[in-house]
């Protein structure tokens, strides 16, 4: 293999995500030197093959953003048995609780929908749900709590899952 002397050393003309762009005989002769094939990719223009161009990353993402709009799962653990619940979506914090019953596996699991979500077109992300709890004591909890996540899994999966809200 030969040795690559400064002025063969591609330069960047020009980068976009994932894609560097180089003067096409100083690309072909690095990559022949170091036995190295690379696939060529279309150009910024869009007008097919470019070859000049060198993808630097296995697989290329696309732009799309991820909400988990799944239920969001409350967590009882420090309240007295007989507790019942009620919780909603609110846009500004502001709706007015509905009753949460137990699904066939015994949990809580609040849908990210009408009549919790409150208006029916209220926007998403949702951060923050509020909830009220009623002990048998007949005391009552009335909180706002944030519904947090687990980190994206990465590559191009961003999708997380809802963390249960603990509530107190």
């Amino acid at each position: 293999m030969r040795s690559l002397l400064a002025a063969d050393t591609p330069r960047p003309v020009s980068s976009l995500t994932g894609i560097l762009l180089f003067p096409p005989t100083a690309l072909r002769r690095r990559y022949e030197d170091q036995g190295t094939s690379r696939t060529n990719v279309g150009d910024a223009s869009g007008g097919g093959a470019c070859s000049s161009c060198v993808r630097l990353h296995p697989e290329v993402c696309p732009a799309v953003g991820f909400v988990n709009l799944g239920p969001v799962e409350l967590d009882l653990s420090g309240l007295p048995g007989g507790t019942t619940v009620s919780a909603c979506f609110g846009v500004n914090d502001r709706c007015d609780p509905v009753k949460v019953t137990r699904d066939s596996n015994g949990r809580l699991m609040v849908p990210q929908a009408p009549p919790f979500v409150q208006p029916d077109n209220a926007p998403v992300p949702r951060a923050r749900m509020h909830i009220v709890a009623v002990k048998p004591d007949h005391s009552i909890s009335d909180h706002l709590y944030g519904i947090e996540h687990t980190a994206p899994r990465g590559g191009c999966d961003n999708t997380y899952d809802l963390i249960p809200v603990k509530v107190l």
